[in-house]
């Protein structure tokens, strides 16, 4: 099993870091097919950006964390951020939310390739008034 956390500020020049970083430590694990697994997390990275960026000064864009797990059978990926969470996200429990729980019809085509990319997508509000988003893929 690898598992890996970092931080970064929340600007879209890491994006393309967080993708390298995330596609580089699947094939150093020797993951096969894991080209649509990137691109779910590309997708989590890009909506995190874009909401910590409608909630901060453009000076101070603020962090996001990521931790991403491998082991013999499953790959997971999240992500956390201070960026308010999907609008009108449905009540949930101390789990989180799964996806299927919500329409995604209108929150744009990045969390509709997330769910179809993923096998569990979930959103979990957390105490501090952040959210984390966690994808998980059976391999």
């Amino acid at each position: 099993m690898c598992m890996m956390r970092f931080e970064c500020a929340a600007c879209l020049a890491y994006v393309s870091v967080i993708d390298q970083i995330v596609e580089n430590l699947l094939l150093h694990e020797g993951v096969k097919e894991f080209e649509k697994f990137c691109f779910a997390t590309h997708e989590l990275v890009i909506n995190s950006v874009e909401a910590m960026q409608t909630r901060k000064a453009p000076d101070d864009p603020g962090n996001i964390t990521m931790d991403l797990k491998i082991s013999d059978h499953e790959l997971m990926f999240s992500i956390n951020d201070k960026g308010g969470g999907i609008p009108i996200m449905p009540e949930e429990s101390d789990e989180g939310t799964e996806t299927r729980e919500i329409s995604l019809e209108d929150r744009g085509r990045g969390l509709s390739l997330i769910r179809l990319f993923s096998d569990l997508f979930v959103m979990k509000a957390e105490t501090d008034g952040s959210h984390t988003y966690t994808i998980t893929k059976a391999i």
